[in-house]
């Protein structure tokens, strides 16, 4: 449920809450918001432009 690990090791946790190197952070949700504006959907399943 929204556990992701990413190539750069950003990972989310149980509730989607993702912890990225460039401090960009998601909310409860695990709605992430990117500086690049990739978004994920609100189970923390993200969707990247790369």
């Amino acid at each position: 449920m929204g556990y992701r690990t990413n190539a750069n090791g950003d990972y989310s946790t149980a509730l989607g809450q993702s912890t990225h190197a460039n401090g960009s952070k998601s909310t409860a949700m695990g709605e992430n918001t990117f500086a690049s504006a990739d978004i994920s959907t609100a189970m923390g399943q993200s969707t990247h432009a790369n």
